[in-house]
C-alpha cells in the first residue's frame, strides 16, 4: 500500500497516487499542497482502517450494512451535528420510521435497486400521500444514500432523479380557517376579559402574522419604537430551544399603533410585577422565564375561542387571519410576503390568492369596451347623409 502526493507540472496541480490491493489510481486535488497532503492523510487512514474503496468498487454485499443499521448509526452521529435542527432530526426520524424502513430497512445498501425504489414510491402513492410529503420523504432517503456514497459505502446513489415518479401526486394544503374582522374582534374581547396577561401576545399574533415560536422568542431589544417595527432574529422550537428564524433570515415586521400602545402598557405591567427589573423575554411566564406555548394554547387560546363561541381553529390560523385581512383591505401580496417572511412571493400567492375572488372579478370590468348604441347611431347619421 502506498499513497503519495506529487506535483504535475503539465497540469499545474497536485495529484494523489494511490496503490492499494494491486490497483492504482491518480486523483487530482489542485494547486494547494496542504489540501493535497490532508486528502492523502485521510486516504491513508481509510486504507489502514479497511474503509477505503476505489470509486468503481462496491462494498461486498455480505459486509454492507442494512439501510436500517446505517440510518440508526447516523442518528447517533451525523444527524446530531449542528448541521441539523432538532425539527429536521425529528422529521428524518418520522419519515424513516413510518415510510422508509418498513419497506426498505432490511435491504443492504448495495441491494437498494432502482426497481426497489420505484416500488417504494408506488407504495407512497398508494397511501394517498400529498406530493410535498412524498418529495420530502424521497429527499431524505436521497440524503442518507448520498452520505453512504461520500463514505465509500456505495459507488453511486440509486435514488437520484426520481421526481418524475410522483410529479402527478396531489398537492394538498391544510384548510385555512382565518377569522373575519368581526370574529377577530370577538376573540380579542374575550382575551382581554379572561386572559388579560396574554392580550398583547394575541394582539401581536393577529396584527403581525408572526409564528408562535417567533413571538415567544422575542426580546425587548428586538423592538424599535422610533421605526415602529421589530426584527425577528430567532424562534423557539417545540423543545424550547432557541434557533434562527425560518429560512435563516432576520426580517423586519411593522407594528400598528394599537400594538405599540399595548406594548408600552405591557412593559409597565412587567416592570411593576418584577420590581422594575424587566425580564429578558418580551412575553415571559409568571417567573420571568421562557413562555410555554402548550399552556398558552390550551389554557388561554382554546378557552377564549370557546368563550367567544367561535369555530375551533389552530393558533397558526391567526397568522392566516393577518394575511387574509391585509389582502382584503387592499395591501399588496409583496408586502404580505415580506411581513410573513415567506421565501418567495409564489408561496404567498399559492396560499392566499383564493382570498381575492371578488377583486379578480372586478378586474374584468376594467377590460376595454365600446358603446355600441353610440356607434350604431353614428352609422344611422352617415347613412341618412
Amino acid at each position: 500500500m502506498s499513497v503519495r502526493v506529487r506535483w504535475n507540472e503539465q497540469r499545474h496541480a497536485y495529484y494523489i497516487y494511490i496503490n492499494n490491493r494491486k490497483r492504482r489510481k491518480a486523483q487530482r486535488v489542485g494547486p494547494n499542497k496542504k489540501e493535497a497532503e490532508a486528502a492523502a492523510r485521510i486516504i491513508r487512514e481509510r486504507i489502514l482502517s479497511g474503509n477505503f474503496r476505489f470509486e468503481d468498487e462496491e462494498v461486498p454485499k455480505e459486509t454492507a450494512p442494512t439501510l436500517k443499521e446505517y440510518f440508526e448509526k447516523l442518528q447517533t452521529g451525523y444527524l446530531q451535528t449542528d448541521a441539523f435542527r432538532q425539527s429536521t432530526r425529528s422529521r428524518y426520524d418520522q419519515s424513516f420510521r413510518i415510510h422508509i424502513l418498513p419497506q426498505l430497512g432490511e435491504l443492504r445498501l448495495n441491494e437498494i435497486s432502482r426497481a426497489a425504489l420505484e416500488d417504494f414510491i408506488g407504495s407512497l402513492s398508494r397511501k394517498n400521500l400529498a406530493k410535498p410529503t412524498i418529495r420530502i420523504t424521497v429527499s431524505e432517503l436521497q440524503a442518507v444514500l448520498n452520505h453512504a456514497v461520500e463514505h465509500k459505502m456505495l459507488s453511486e446513489n440509486p435514488a437520484k432523479k426520481l421526481s418524475h415518479l410522483f410529479k402527478n401526486a396531489p398537492v394538498r394544503h391544510k384548510e385555512i380557517r382565518p377569522f373575519s374582522d368581526e370574529e377577530a374582534q370577538r376573540f380579542l374581547e374575550k382575551v382581554a376579559a379572561h386572559s388579560p396577561q396574554h392580550f398583547c401576545f394575541f394582539l401581536m399574533a393577529i396584527h403581525t402574522g408572526m409564528r408562535a415560536g417567533e413571538l415567544i422568542g422575542l426580546k425587548w431589544n428586538d423592538l424599535d419604537y422610533e421605526e415602529k417595527c421589530l426584527h425577528v432574529k430567532r424562534t423557539i422550537n417545540r423543545w424550547k430551544k432557541e434557533q434562527s428564524p425560518k429560512n435563516d433570515k432576520t426580517r423586519r415586521v411593522d407594528l400598528s399603533d394599537a400594538v405599540l400602545k399595548e406594548l408600552r402598557e405591557h412593559k409597565s405591567r412587567l416592570q411593576l410585577k418584577f420590581n422594575q427589573e424587566l425580564p429578558e423575554w418580551l412575553f415571559p411566564n409568571r417567573n420571568g422565564e421562557l413562555l410555554e406555548f402548550y399552556n398558552i394554547r390550551h389554557r388561554h387560546f382554546e378557552k377564549c375561542l370557546k368563550l367567544a363561541e367561535l369555530k375551533k381553529i389552530r393558533f397558526h390560523d391567526l397568522r392566516h387571519t393577518f394575511a387574509s385581512l391585509m389582502i382584503r383591505k387592499g395591501k399588496s401580496m409583496k408586502y404580505v410576503q415580506q411581513m410573513l417572511g415567506h421565501s418567495s412571493i409564489k408561496m404567498t400567492m399559492d396560499i392566499y390568492s383564493h382570498l381575492q375572488p371578488g377583486a379578480d372579478r372586478e378586474a374584468l370590468n376594467d377590460l376595454p369596451v365600446i358603446d355600441k348604441t353610440k356607434i350604431q347611431s353614428m352609422g344611422q347619421v352617415i347613412r341618412l347623409k
